[in-house]
Protein backbone atom coordinates (compact mmCIF):
# COMPACT_ATOMS: atom_id res chain seq x y z
CA UNK A 1 0.00 0.00 0.00
CA UNK A 2 1.05 3.58 -0.59
CA UNK A 3 0.38 6.89 -0.95
CA UNK A 4 0.65 9.52 -3.97
CA UNK A 5 3.03 12.05 -3.05
CA UNK A 6 3.21 13.42 -6.26
CA UNK A 7 1.07 12.75 -9.80
CA UNK A 8 2.70 12.44 -13.02
CA UNK A 9 4.28 15.77 -14.15
CA UNK A 10 4.13 17.29 -10.78
CA UNK A 11 7.74 16.66 -9.63
CA UNK A 12 8.90 14.41 -13.01
CA UNK A 13 7.35 12.74 -15.96
CA UNK A 14 6.37 9.60 -13.29
CA UNK A 15 4.20 9.95 -10.36
CA UNK A 16 5.73 9.43 -7.17
CA UNK A 17 4.80 7.59 -4.00
CA UNK A 18 5.51 6.84 -0.87
CA UNK A 19 5.06 3.20 1.52
CA UNK A 20 3.04 3.38 3.82
CA UNK A 21 4.62 0.42 5.61
CA UNK A 22 8.68 1.21 5.40
CA UNK A 23 8.37 5.11 4.27
CA UNK A 24 10.06 4.22 1.24
CA UNK A 25 9.17 6.88 -1.90
CA UNK A 26 9.52 6.10 -5.33
CA UNK A 27 8.90 6.17 -8.59
CA UNK A 28 5.29 4.47 -9.62
CA UNK A 29 4.18 2.85 -12.32
CA UNK A 30 7.10 3.06 -14.37
CA UNK A 31 6.41 2.36 -18.38
CA UNK A 32 9.96 1.51 -19.53
CA UNK A 33 12.57 0.32 -17.18
CA UNK A 34 15.69 2.48 -16.36
CA UNK A 35 17.87 -0.26 -18.19
CA UNK A 36 16.42 -0.49 -20.63
CA UNK A 37 17.22 2.78 -21.47
CA UNK A 38 20.62 3.17 -20.22
CA UNK A 39 21.57 -0.33 -22.11
CA UNK A 40 19.92 1.55 -25.57
CA UNK A 41 22.76 4.01 -25.26
CA UNK A 42 24.55 3.14 -28.47
CA UNK A 43 28.02 2.82 -29.08
CA UNK A 44 27.85 3.68 -32.69
CA UNK A 45 27.64 7.47 -31.46
CA UNK A 46 29.94 10.30 -31.82
CA UNK A 47 32.67 10.00 -29.50
CA UNK A 48 32.55 11.89 -25.79
CA UNK A 49 35.52 14.90 -25.67
CA UNK A 50 36.97 16.49 -22.71
CA UNK A 51 34.51 19.36 -23.01
CA UNK A 52 31.37 17.75 -23.40
CA UNK A 53 28.82 18.59 -20.40
CA UNK A 54 29.38 15.05 -19.08
CA UNK A 55 32.76 14.74 -19.01
CA UNK A 56 32.92 18.16 -16.80
CA UNK A 57 30.35 16.93 -15.13
CA UNK A 58 32.17 13.78 -14.10
CA UNK A 59 35.37 16.10 -12.96
CA UNK A 60 33.51 18.30 -10.99
CA UNK A 61 32.61 15.61 -8.89
CA UNK A 62 35.99 14.29 -8.48
CA UNK A 63 36.76 16.42 -5.19
CA UNK A 64 33.72 15.22 -3.18
CA UNK A 65 34.73 10.94 -3.86
CA UNK A 66 38.34 11.58 -3.29
CA UNK A 67 37.78 11.35 0.75
CA UNK A 68 36.42 7.67 0.02
CA UNK A 69 39.87 6.13 -0.24
CA UNK A 70 41.53 7.18 2.92
CA UNK A 71 38.13 6.36 4.44
CA UNK A 72 37.72 2.75 3.44
CA UNK A 73 41.58 2.19 4.87
CA UNK A 74 40.14 2.32 8.31
CA UNK A 75 38.26 -0.57 7.94
CA UNK A 76 39.83 -2.63 4.96
CA UNK A 77 43.77 -2.49 3.65
CA UNK A 78 43.69 -1.13 0.35
CA UNK A 79 42.93 -4.10 -1.89
CA UNK A 80 40.69 -4.58 -4.94
CA UNK A 81 37.71 -1.98 -5.48
CA UNK A 82 34.55 -2.06 -7.69
CA UNK A 83 32.59 0.69 -9.10
CA UNK A 84 29.66 0.42 -10.03
CA UNK A 85 27.90 2.56 -12.63
CA UNK A 86 31.55 3.86 -13.06
CA UNK A 87 30.73 6.74 -15.62
CA UNK A 88 33.96 7.81 -17.63
CA UNK A 89 36.31 6.26 -15.15
CA UNK A 90 37.78 9.44 -13.45
CA UNK A 91 36.97 8.03 -9.93
CA UNK A 92 38.37 4.61 -10.77
CA UNK A 93 41.47 6.47 -12.26
CA UNK A 94 42.61 8.58 -8.98
CA UNK A 95 41.71 5.28 -6.88
CA UNK A 96 44.33 3.24 -9.11
CA UNK A 97 46.92 6.05 -8.83
CA UNK A 98 46.16 6.18 -5.14
CA UNK A 99 47.15 2.43 -5.22
CA UNK A 100 43.93 0.73 -5.30
CA UNK A 101 43.51 -2.19 -7.89
CA UNK A 102 40.39 -0.98 -9.75
CA UNK A 103 37.32 -2.72 -11.98
CA UNK A 104 34.17 -1.22 -13.11
CA UNK A 105 31.37 -1.33 -14.64
CA UNK A 106 28.88 0.94 -16.44
CA UNK A 107 26.08 0.67 -19.21
CA UNK A 108 27.02 3.84 -21.07
CA UNK A 109 29.16 2.20 -24.09
CA UNK A 110 30.55 5.89 -25.41
CA UNK A 111 31.91 6.41 -21.73
CA UNK A 112 33.41 3.05 -21.19
CA UNK A 113 34.92 4.01 -24.61
CA UNK A 114 36.07 7.04 -23.29
CA UNK A 115 37.74 5.71 -20.19
CA UNK A 116 39.54 3.16 -22.20
CA UNK A 117 40.81 5.83 -24.34
CA UNK A 118 41.73 8.42 -21.80
CA UNK A 119 42.75 6.41 -18.51
CA UNK A 120 43.84 3.27 -20.18
CA UNK A 121 41.13 1.60 -18.25
CA UNK A 122 39.27 -1.63 -19.04
CA UNK A 123 35.56 -1.13 -17.95
CA UNK A 124 33.00 -3.72 -18.47
CA UNK A 125 29.78 -3.03 -20.55
CA UNK A 126 27.35 -4.49 -18.75
CA UNK A 127 25.45 -4.35 -15.41
CA UNK A 128 26.88 -5.85 -12.26
CA UNK A 129 24.75 -8.78 -12.26
CA UNK A 130 26.77 -10.11 -14.93
CA UNK A 131 29.74 -10.64 -12.57
CA UNK A 132 27.80 -12.89 -10.45
CA UNK A 133 28.34 -15.87 -13.06
CA UNK A 134 31.89 -15.26 -14.23
CA UNK A 135 33.71 -13.66 -11.65
CA UNK A 136 34.66 -15.36 -8.44
CA UNK A 137 32.50 -14.79 -4.95
CA UNK A 138 34.14 -12.97 -2.36
CA UNK A 139 36.60 -11.24 -4.78
CA UNK A 140 36.79 -7.40 -4.27
CA UNK A 141 37.77 -5.58 -0.77
CA UNK A 142 34.94 -2.68 -1.54
CA UNK A 143 32.49 -2.03 -3.59
CA UNK A 144 31.20 1.68 -4.30
CA UNK A 145 28.02 2.88 -5.73
CA UNK A 146 27.26 6.58 -6.00
CA UNK A 147 24.71 8.21 -7.16
CA UNK A 148 23.78 4.76 -8.71
CA UNK A 149 21.52 3.00 -6.40
CA UNK A 150 18.62 5.87 -7.16
CA UNK A 151 18.66 4.41 -10.77
CA UNK A 152 18.38 0.94 -10.31
CA UNK A 153 14.73 -0.79 -10.99
CA UNK A 154 15.57 -3.37 -8.29
CA UNK A 155 18.52 -2.10 -5.83
CA UNK A 156 17.99 -5.39 -3.39
CA UNK A 157 18.47 -7.56 -6.33
CA UNK A 158 21.66 -5.85 -6.97
CA UNK A 159 22.58 -5.61 -3.14
CA UNK A 160 22.64 -9.00 -3.23
CA UNK A 161 25.09 -9.34 -6.01
CA UNK A 162 27.42 -6.98 -4.23
CA UNK A 163 26.87 -9.02 -1.02
CA UNK A 164 28.33 -12.24 -2.71
CA UNK A 165 31.08 -10.29 -4.81
CA UNK A 166 32.29 -8.52 -1.66
CA UNK A 167 34.97 -10.48 0.63
CA UNK A 168 33.98 -11.36 4.42
CA UNK A 169 34.41 -7.82 5.73
CA UNK A 170 34.33 -6.18 2.88
CA UNK A 171 32.74 -2.73 2.78
CA UNK A 172 29.92 -1.45 0.51
CA UNK A 173 29.63 2.55 -0.45
CA UNK A 174 26.63 3.83 -1.01
CA UNK A 175 25.65 7.63 -1.72
CA UNK A 176 22.69 9.10 -2.93
CA UNK A 177 20.67 12.10 -2.60
CA UNK A 178 18.65 12.51 0.04
CA UNK A 179 14.95 13.13 0.97
CA UNK A 180 14.70 13.40 5.02
CA UNK A 181 16.70 16.71 3.95
CA UNK A 182 16.00 20.67 4.42
CA UNK A 183 16.32 21.25 1.32
CA UNK A 184 13.65 18.57 0.03
CA UNK A 185 10.99 19.91 3.18
CA UNK A 186 11.28 23.43 1.68
CA UNK A 187 11.35 22.77 -2.11
CA UNK A 188 8.87 19.71 -2.36
CA UNK A 189 8.57 18.86 -5.76
CA UNK A 190 11.06 21.39 -6.88
CA UNK A 191 13.96 19.83 -5.28
CA UNK A 192 16.38 18.94 -7.88
CA UNK A 193 16.62 15.29 -7.52
CA UNK A 194 13.47 14.42 -6.86
CA UNK A 195 12.87 15.87 -10.75
CA UNK A 196 15.60 14.40 -12.70
CA UNK A 197 13.45 11.93 -14.67
CA UNK A 198 16.16 9.27 -14.07
CA UNK A 199 15.91 8.78 -10.31
CA UNK A 200 13.38 6.04 -9.16
CA UNK A 201 14.14 5.77 -5.42
CA UNK A 202 14.35 8.32 -2.96
CA UNK A 203 15.89 7.51 0.04
CA UNK A 204 16.14 8.87 3.35
CA UNK A 205 18.90 7.52 5.94
CA UNK A 206 16.23 5.41 7.50
CA UNK A 207 15.27 3.48 4.45
CA UNK A 208 18.50 2.88 3.18
CA UNK A 209 19.55 2.12 6.43
CA UNK A 210 17.06 -0.74 6.51
CA UNK A 211 17.57 -1.89 3.02
CA UNK A 212 21.30 -2.37 3.56
CA UNK A 213 20.48 -4.62 6.66
CA UNK A 214 17.83 -6.80 4.84
CA UNK A 215 20.52 -7.95 2.62
CA UNK A 216 22.73 -8.29 5.42
CA UNK A 217 25.08 -5.69 5.36
CA UNK A 218 26.24 -3.69 8.84
CA UNK A 219 25.66 -0.19 8.61
CA UNK A 220 29.31 1.35 10.20
CA UNK A 221 29.49 4.77 9.47
CA UNK A 222 27.07 7.23 7.48
CA UNK A 223 27.51 11.12 7.12
CA UNK A 224 25.50 13.75 5.30
CA UNK A 225 27.02 15.41 2.17
CA UNK A 226 27.63 17.98 -0.11
CA UNK A 227 28.93 18.70 -3.77
CA UNK A 228 31.80 20.61 -5.62
CA UNK A 229 29.72 22.46 -8.68
CA UNK A 230 31.11 24.30 -11.85
CA UNK A 231 29.41 27.79 -11.97
CA UNK A 232 27.83 26.26 -14.98
CA UNK A 233 26.19 23.41 -13.21
CA UNK A 234 24.76 25.39 -10.37
CA UNK A 235 22.97 27.35 -12.81
CA UNK A 236 21.74 24.50 -14.46
CA UNK A 237 20.49 22.74 -11.70
CA UNK A 238 18.62 25.85 -10.60
CA UNK A 239 17.05 25.71 -13.90
CA UNK A 240 15.71 22.42 -13.59
CA UNK A 241 14.40 23.49 -10.16
CA UNK A 242 12.45 25.92 -12.14
CA UNK A 243 10.42 23.50 -14.17
CA UNK A 244 10.34 25.66 -16.77
CA UNK A 245 11.47 24.87 -20.50
CA UNK A 246 11.67 28.74 -20.96
CA UNK A 247 13.64 28.93 -17.89
CA UNK A 248 16.04 25.75 -18.70
CA UNK A 249 17.01 27.24 -22.14
CA UNK A 250 17.79 31.00 -20.77
CA UNK A 251 20.18 29.22 -18.06
CA UNK A 252 21.98 26.97 -20.72
CA UNK A 253 22.02 30.30 -22.94
CA UNK A 254 23.95 31.88 -20.42
CA UNK A 255 25.89 28.99 -19.58
CA UNK A 256 26.99 28.50 -23.06
CA UNK A 257 27.65 32.21 -23.75
CA UNK A 258 30.35 32.55 -20.47
CA UNK A 259 31.60 28.82 -21.17
CA UNK A 260 30.37 27.99 -17.65
CA UNK A 261 31.12 24.79 -17.84
CA UNK A 262 34.60 24.70 -18.71
CA UNK A 263 36.35 27.88 -16.74
CA UNK A 264 35.38 30.02 -13.49
CA UNK A 265 35.31 28.64 -10.26
CA UNK A 266 34.57 25.45 -8.59
CA UNK A 267 31.91 25.87 -5.62
CA UNK A 268 31.46 23.26 -2.16
CA UNK A 269 28.18 23.40 -0.90
CA UNK A 270 26.89 21.50 2.04
CA UNK A 271 23.40 21.76 2.13
CA UNK A 272 23.44 18.23 3.71
CA UNK A 273 20.88 16.79 1.13
CA UNK A 274 22.89 13.72 0.24
CA UNK A 275 23.99 10.64 2.33
CA UNK A 276 26.97 8.34 2.32
CA UNK A 277 26.79 5.22 3.72
CA UNK A 278 29.58 2.55 4.64
CA UNK A 279 28.45 -0.86 5.07
CA UNK A 280 30.20 -3.88 5.80
CA UNK A 281 29.77 -8.18 5.07
CA UNK A 282 29.77 -9.42 8.33
CA UNK A 283 32.82 -12.06 8.76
Amino acid sequence: MFTVLFGENVAQIHQIVKCKNCGLMYAFPLPVRNFNIYAAKSPTLSPLKRDDPPILHSLDKLPDYKSISADLQKYIPKGRILDIGCSIGTFLHFLREAGWEVMGVELDACAVRFAHQEFGLTILNDPVESLDSVQHHDSFDAVTMLHMIEHLDDPASTLEVVWRLLKPSGVIVVETPMFDSLMFKLLRRRERSLSCNGHIFFYTVDTLSQLLARIGFEVIAWRKMGRTLSAGRLLWNLGVMSQKVTVQRSVQGVIDRLDLLRSGPRIHINMRDMVRIYSRRPF
